[in-house]
């Protein structure tokens, strides 16, 4: 399988996972943000499928891939965290770091458009990514502690749920890490290893969506009144 065909297959999952929360009629924030986080991958991949054909405008398609590690702390918290679980301070963390690679995605295109060569523009671009590097390795590690926190308060149903995404975000983070030193001689491997753990990422998360708001929906209790109120209506007209 070429990395185009699986970069394809990321695409359709990322989009399939967007329009499954944009299908959903009573959307809480995790939905939203889930939304924003797919639509972001779907960004990602489409200017790498693009990189050829549009040459430095690439990464003006790019810009919109500026909501990936952010945005999807920011739905671990509202996740794990119910309501009220992101306030003024998260949303600028999020935003500092979408500037910071959209800064990024910018400087890219000028110097490829314009073909600018400057020590001054490398060390702004050194800079930048080290930064970003820096800030998004620290946004991954909140979010696996986001699972830890409060596990012995959660109930059962909730601590399986954190013991399946800690497995899942745990093995994608140390597989990824591996991969990057590993192959870092062959890009092609590197890059099918990290999409395929984008596309395992994205089915996982979609999972956990179902499982909570399943369980929610089968613990809410207006559901349960309207079912023993018909079933008392039934035995009534009967």
């Amino acid at each position: 399988m070429t990395l185009s065909n699986i970069y394809s297959i990321q695409l359709f999952v990322a989009l399939t996972c967007l329009l499954a929360q944009l299908w959903v009629k009573n959307k809480h924030t995790t939905h939203i943000l889930f939304a924003v986080f797919c639509g972001s991958v779907a960004m990602g991949v489409i200017q790498k499928l693009s990189a050829d054909s549009l040459g430095a405008y690439q990464y003006l398609v790019g810009l919109g891939a500026c909501a990936t590690c952010n945005c999807y702390w920011l739905f671990v918290r509202s996740y794990f965290r119910g309501n009220n679980a992101i306030s003024i301070q998260h949303i600028a963390l999020a935003i500092g770091i979408a500037v910071l690679v959209m800064m990024s995605k910018g400087y890219l295109f000028v110097t490829e458009l314009w073909h600018i060569e400057s020590s001054s523009f490398s060390f702004a671009k050194y800079a930048l990514t080290e930064i970003t590097i820096l800030l998004s390795s620290a946004i991954i590690v909140l979010s696996i502690w986001e699972a830890f926190r409060g596990f012995n308060q959660s109930s059962k149903t909730q601590q399986k749920q954190r013991v399946f995404y800690l497995c899942a975000i745990i093995s994608a983070v140390f597989i990824s890490k591996v991969a990057k030193g590993y192959f870092v001689d062959t890009p092609y491997i590197k890059e099918a290893i990290i999409a395929c753990i984008t596309i395992f990422m994205l089915l996982v998360t979609q999972i956990l969506m179902f499982w909570r708001f399943k369980s929610s929906s089968s613990h809410n209790p207006k559901k349960i009144n309207k079912h023993n109120a018909s079933k008392c209506f039934q035995t009534q007209v009967k």
